[in-house]
């Protein structure tokens, strides 16, 4: 959590991977950098935040305001009650400064710009917003004051909107004197963007029966007024766009959300589930792959993007070809290049990649880049890094979260997969998924990869369509970093059994009854009855006893040291004591 981190440059990496633009500063608040200004666009780099707190370690972290970050902050000094009617703040992110003030957070508003200024309400009361900038928690001031989270944040999307009184102080006039500007007319280069306003402050204000007369003749006494006006056909595109946007706000549609009775219901044709990967994930679909750190999951999921890409089987799965988006959020932009061409990639595949942090609008931002590439396989690695929650134990929030990622999937009909980790203790499903168990119910398929005691992984699917995946052992060649599809777990685990009761039975000088082969050995109790009936029916060892109260099994390897031996050495057996073995099976039968 952010509010334990003390070390300076560790935070502002931190806050960097928030989506927030971070700068260096002195304990006297200015930038030790000449060009910050640059950075109210832009937001720095990881690797140039590392050079900065390399140069200066105990520079102070602080954040660049406005739309650049999505973040508004409001500065009350310490003299003013955050309490009083005139300054109701909402629960939102907020800390204390090192002069003892507040600090608070919000989102930054759709209607920006929001301005930075001094005593918007009074002195004393100052908000940041475009071309400011406010020192964050541990920053300290020239008395040694330190900056401290009352009430941190992990992602934007826990902060408060700004409140009314806010927004009107912080936008009002500005927003006003762009208006009066723009009626009186606008450049070339500003026309298209002026006409959607001025559409949209128009139509709002105009009623419905006078839009096609009144409004549309204001709308062109309006254009005649630029230099040089806006041919008439394209103005009219925007008046059309803005009056179906202002149309469908406004009123509530509720066409597709209709009862249909029972009967239409059953005569509906069947659903047709399409795959990316056969039997496993969905067109349209929405998973997540659980492991543990360093088990393999994000080496795993790029041999699966480089596989539908290619449209070559995947864990021998037919897939579908496509172009694919990998987001990596966790991974180093060398080792994810190096593995790619370790998997035989030539830049030729359909497969874009992006490596760094998650965006600042993460959602929009995907969205925007899968309406123009039109992907069928989306992966992000990891969840958390993309749709930061600050509780992920919470339900609530983490279905807000997810639910954009799932109608993402749904509507443009591609796939999705999130990698996400499992809890330190062991469990199954839902109790092997880290957070709440919202995750794991809103997916359509989870793969739980794990590594075993033996160091063996395995992969195992959960899932709403098709048919789950048995825990079956992968096989991974360390060299060229590719995986393979080897047995079923159970089927390993049994092979190990046998094993080991061959070991126990030769190193005992006497039969031995199953309870105490039960006792002596790992395993599941299941598989052991199975090994041994496995063993003594394909002659491995003898059997003696009626297996009843009194007269228990008793199984042993001293009446056949050959077949033993053959346990031991591998060696084939010869004639004889295939004869020996056919005599001892007609004995103990």
């Amino acid at each position: 959590m952010i509010e334990n981190i003390e070390n300076k440059k560790e935070s502002a990496i931190y806050y960097q991977q928030m989506g927030l633009s971070i700068i260096p500063t002195g304990r006297n608040k200015k930038p030790l950098i000449d060009s910050w200004k640059q950075y109210e666009s832009i937001r720095p780099t990881i690797e140039e935040i590392t050079t900065w707190w390399d140069k200066w370690p105990e520079a102070n972290p602080a954040l660049v305001t406005g739309k650049v970050s999505g973040v508004v902050a409001l500065d009350l000094d310490k003299k003013h009650n955050r309490t009083s009617k005139e300054f109701q703040i909402p629960p939102t992110a907020s800390a204390i400064s090192g002069n003892g003030g507040e600090h608070f957070f919000f989102k930054y508003p759709l209607n920006g710009p929001v301005k930075t200024s001094s005593a918007i309400s009074g002195y004393g009361v100052d908000s940041r917003g475009d071309g400011g900038y406010i020192l964050l928690s541990p920053s300290e001031n020239e008395n040694g004051g330190k900056y401290t989270w009352i009430v941190p944040f992990e992602s934007k999307e826990d902060l408060a909107d700004m409140p009314d009184w806010l927004l009107s102080l912080t936008t009002e006039k500005e927003n006003t004197k762009k208006w009066l500007d723009g009626m009186n007319g606008v450049s070339e280069g500003s026309r298209n963007d002026t006409a959607t306003s001025m559409a949209g402050k128009i139509i709002s204000s105009t009623s419905p029966e006078l839009l096609e007369s009144i409004g549309w003749d204001q709308f062109k006494i309006w254009n005649d007024r630029n230099i040089p006006p806006l041919p008439e056909k394209e103005l009219r595109n925007v008046w059309e766009s803005i009056k179906r946007k202002h149309v469908n706000k406004e009123k509530t549609n509720f066409d597709e959300h209709q009862f249909v009775s029972l009967g239409d219901l059953l005569n509906e044709p069947e659903e047709t589930i399409s795959w990316v990967i056969e039997d496993m994930l969905p067109a349209g679909g929405f998973s997540i792959m659980v492991a543990k750190p360093k088990v393999g999951k994000s080496t795993l999921v790029r041999q699966l993007a480089l596989c539908v890409a290619r449209g070559e089987s995947f864990l021998e799965r037919k897939t579908e070809k496509g172009g694919v988006l990998y987001v990596a959020l966790e991974e180093k932009r060398g080792e994810v290049k190096n593995h790619f061409k370790l998997l035989g990639a030539d830049g030729t595949e359909d497969l874009g990649v992006y490596v760094g942090s998650a965006p600042g609008e993460a959602y929009t931002w995907l969205e925007n880049e899968v309406k123009k590439k039109h992907p069928i396989l989306i992966i992000i690695d990891t969840l958390f890094r993309f749709a930061r929650v600050a509780d992920v134990s919470d339900y609530a929030k983490v279905t807000n979260a997810l639910d954009p990622l799932l109608k993402l999937a749904r509507e443009n009909s591609t796939h999705l997969m999130c990698l996400h980790h499992a809890r330190k203790m062991p469990g199954d499903g839902a109790d092997a998924t880290l957070g709440s168990t919202a995750i794991f119910g809103t997916v359509d398929t989870a793969m739980l990869l794990k590594r075993n005691k033996d160091g063996k992984r395995t992969l195992e699917t959960q899932q709403r369509y098709g048919k789950d995946m048995e825990e079956t052992v992968l096989i991974f060649n360390v060299d060229l970093k590719t995986i393979t599809l080897g047995s079923l777990k159970e089927e390993e685990d049994e092979k190990k059994i046998e094993e080991l009761i061959i070991d126990l039975l030769k190193s005992s000088k006497e039969p031995i009854d199953e309870k105490t082969i039960r006792e002596e050995i790992e395993g599941k109790t299941t598989l052991k009855s199975i090994a041994l009936r496995s063993l003594f029916q394909g002659g491995k060892i003898t059997r003696t006893g009626l297996g009843r109260k009194g007269d228990p099994y008793l199984y042993s390897c001293s009446l056949v040291p050959d077949i033993c031996e053959e346990q031991e050495n591998k060696k084939e057996i010869g004639p004889k004591d295939i004869q020996l073995k056919d005599n001892l099976e007609n004995f103990t039968l």
